[in-house]
């Protein structure tokens, strides 16, 4: 199973996207209908990427304030730092238990760091108000909307969280496609499943071949707005 399984809509508001890529993917693998993938650079180009509200980029601070007081080392707002958010939360998991009042600056702290790298290298929007449960990053180079709280609370929890929307939600006719490409990579090891290094990984090849389907189904020309998730289900 991988981190980020996906759940399906239809998204018929669809404006298009823009790029694709899989570091580290291997050899091209071969989709539901038995068609070579292919994966390219991602460049999201002028799909839209507003600023994020202002208490998202608060958390967002919390978090590289936090990682660097525990590890000595600066998060750089990209995934290669990611590492160092996996060494923060296997500390916090432990912290929790003796401090459990600490989890939810935490979790929101974490997730809306996790959830901007994201938002920043694929283009889109943030859902951040309500329940952290209804928090949503909806991308706008491809449709698909995940949870980065609901990450970060599976992250601190090493386990699933119901009703937290960490799964990534694509359109349900690209599900196959994306399932397919996710078991290629098999069964990752259970220390690691739910950390967000893991979690960015099997992102990554969500967002490849749905990227890729767009193009084989000529899509691909346009970008998402935030009204195109408009009635996305929490």
């Amino acid at each position: 199973m991988s981190p980020m399984a996906t759940s399906g809509k239809s998204a018929n508001g669809a404006n298009g996207a823009n790029g694709a890529h899989a570091p580290g993917a291997g050899p091209e693998a071969e989709d539901a209908d038995g068609e070579e993938l292919t994966f390219e650079p991602f460049d999201r180009g002028e799909a839209p990427c507003p600023d994020a509200p202002a208490h998202v980029l608060e958390l967002v601070a919390s978090c590289q304030r936090m990682v660097s007081a525990a590890v000595g080392v600066p998060l750089d707002g990209t995934s290669d730092t990611l590492p160092l958010l996996d060494h923060y939360v296997g500390g916090a998991r432990a912290e929790l238990e003796a401090k459990p009042e600490l989890q939810a600056v935490i979790e929101r702290s974490v997730g809306a760091y996790f959830g901007e790298i994201v938002r920043q290298l694929y283009g889109g929007f943030w859902r951040a108000e309500g329940d952290p449960e209804s928090w949503r990053v909806c991308l706008s180079s491809v449709y698909l909307a995940f949870n980065p709280l609901g990450v970060a609370r599976e992250a601190l929890a090493n386990d699933h969280a119901e009703g937290w929307h960490a799964h990534a939600k694509v359109e349900e006719a690209y599900e196959p496609f994306v399932k397919a490409r996710l078991d290629a990579f098999g069964d990752i090891d259970a220390d690691e499943f739910f950390l967000p290094s893991s979690r960015w990984d099997a992102l990554e090849v969500v967002v490849s071949v749905v990227k890729e389907r767009m193009i084989h189904d000529e899509e691909a020309h346009g970008f998402f707005e935030l009204a195109d998730y408009d009635d996305e289900e929490a």
